[in-house]
């Protein structure tokens, strides 16, 4: 297990608030939609404020 940092910019005609919450707010449910190898599940809490989340993405998953 390891500690992966990315960066990418792009433009879009979406608002950044809106993409703030589909990437950020809403990703335990956004992105198994796109990317079906994506796992997500709460591992405390209800999923608000100060719950734990638990992101999985397998190492044969690709993510272009």
């Amino acid at each position: 297990m390891g500690v992966t940092t990315a960066t990418h910019e792009f433009k879009s005609s979406i608002p950044a608030p809106r993409m703030f919450k589909a990437l950020v707010q809403d990703s335990a449910n956004f992105f198994p939609k796109i990317m079906p190898q994506f796992k997500s599940e709460v591992v405390q809490g209800d999923g608000g404020v100060g719950s734990i989340l638990k992101t999985c993405y397998p190492e044969e998953g690709t993510y272009d």
